[in-house]
């Protein structure tokens, strides 16, 4: 099992198609940890970018504390969507890159 905060990130060939956002990262207390609070605020983002930037509105998607997951049909995938996808994984290799003992990204592709 791991400790850290993992981010999935859902790959379909060559585009981003989603990704899952789960545990905590444990660098500080529960409401005052900034690897935790980072990533949810790129992912929130994320999703109410896809909502009022693209024309996407048939997607799957879940927020709960301790969990966040977003994920496209590939087949519904466009350059916008793909771009908001793009954006949230440099932040996220942005938060990694400060606090590499706390997040963990893992690819994964999908159909």
């Amino acid at each position: 099992m791991n400790d850290n905060l993992v981010v999935v990130i859902y790959k379909a060939k060559k585009d981003i198609v989603g990704f899952d956002i789960s545990g905590h990262a444990h660098y500080d207390e529960h409401g005052k940890d900034i690897v935790c609070a980072g990533v949810s605020v790129l992912a929130q983002t994320t999703l109410a970018s896809i909502y009022e930037l693209t024309n996407l509105k048939d997607f799957d998607y879940k927020i709960d504390a301790g969990h966040t997951f977003i994920k496209v049909n590939p087949k519904n995938i466009d350059k916008d969507v793909e771009l908001l996808f793009k954006s949230f994984l440099i932040g996220v290799k942005g938060i990694q890159n400060s606090y590499k003992n706390y997040i963990t990204i893992i690819n994964q592709e999908v159909n």
